[in-house]
């Protein structure tokens, strides 16, 4: 089994650049890994400061998530646990690009995935 996503787990960009994604999705705290709450279903995340596709002025933004794929830890809805090395479905970016009139708008594609999860051993309490 992969290593399991809890709070403070780190997101990377994949098919472009820019800072680390925010998380913007609370854990669960009915299970707790090390005293860290654990993430079922998905991980909702944002993005800024992306350069992919069009977008050349390090000015993209957009938002979107992580589906769980561990379906050997469930919680009691049945949500999957989402795990290192899941990843988004491609979402789109919008930032601009330089042109000689001035900024105009550009978009990208790119994934986030979890690139270090945090925690292999679950205790549910």
């Amino acid at each position: 089994m992969s290593n399991v996503a809890v709070d403070g787990c780190t997101l990377e960009i994949t098919g472009g650049s820019g800072p680390a994604p925010t998380i913007t999705s609370t854990p669960s705290t009915k299970v707790l890994v090390g005293n860290k709450g654990v993430f079922f279903d998905e991980i909702a995340f944002s993005v800024s400061g992306v350069t992919a596709g069009d977008i050349a002025n390090s000015d993209g933004a957009g938002s979107g998530s992580i589906k769980g794929t561990g379906d050997n830890v469930l919680d009691g809805s049945g949500n999957k646990v989402v795990l290192e090395g899941d990843i988004s479905a491609e979402i789109t970016v919008n930032g601009t690009k330089p042109s000689q009139s001035g900024p105009v708008s550009a978009s990208g594609k790119i994934k986030v995935k979890v690139s270090a999860a945090g925690q292999s051993v679950v205790i549910a309490s």
